[in-house]
């Protein structure tokens, strides 16, 4: 029995064969926790040729697409890559955020809708894709930041924050240490509770207390 077909013959064979035990719900961590020999059995249960050539990443996006062309929810989550100013990629952190073919298209609408950034933990689904579509798109986002969309609202931008000066100070000295050092302190370089501070000094003369 020949298990190898060429990739462009697999959704011919999905309206043909389409088997009865579908899941409900698909989730794309799932198929990256999963070993090669697990993923080909996903393939073969979907009536999917499986061909050797193909890396794995190759095998989860062949998956993705079956599933969700016979309408099982197929839920993804990712760390978001901005490729430009208008459209990005969910990274999967089992990959080392390292981009390959199964990862999600994000599309500039979503992402100017929700406001998203470089650097954001993105959950949703994907919607149906067609084979000569190189990349599965993200069609609905369900969370944010582990947060419903309902209640995701845009954070304020780190240079655009209000500084917070210290309110209330830290005394070093104590009663039960005794030291001149940190009594020195509290008179030269008072510290505040939020403060930030960088000491700089030769080695060996006594930064740490």
């Amino acid at each position: 029995m020949d298990d190898t077909v060429e990739p462009k013959t697999a959704s011919a064979s999905l309206a043909a064969c389409i088997p009865m035990d579908l899941p409900a719900e698909v989730q794309l961590s799932d198929l990256h926790g999963e070993s090669l020999r697990q993923l080909a059995e996903r393939a073969r249960s979907l009536r999917l040729r499986v061909n050797p050539d193909r890396s794995r990443r190759h095998l989860i996006l062949d998956l993705l697409r079956a599933y969700g062309n016979r309408g099982t929810v197929t839920s993804v989550d990712g760390v978001l890559d901005l490729s430009g100013e208008h459209h990005g990629f969910l990274r999967s952190a089992p990959d080392n955020f390292r981009p390959g073919p199964d990862d999600p298209y994000v599309p500039p609408a979503l992402i100017s809708k929700f406001g998203l950034r470089s650097g954001n933990l993105v959950a949703g689904r994907l919607g149906v894709s067609r084979d000569r579509d190189k990349h599965l798109a993200l069609d609905q986002v369900t969370a944010i930041e582990g947060r419903p969309v309902e209640t995701w609202a845009v954070p304020t931008g780190f240079d655009e924050l209000t500084p917070m000066f210290p309110s209330q100070r830290i005394l070093l000295e104590n009663n039960v240490a005794g030291s001149i050092s940190v009594r020195a302190m509290d008179l030269i370089t008072p510290l505040g509770r939020g403060q930030r501070a960088l000491i700089v000094a030769p080695p060996r003369t006594g930064k740490t207390i």
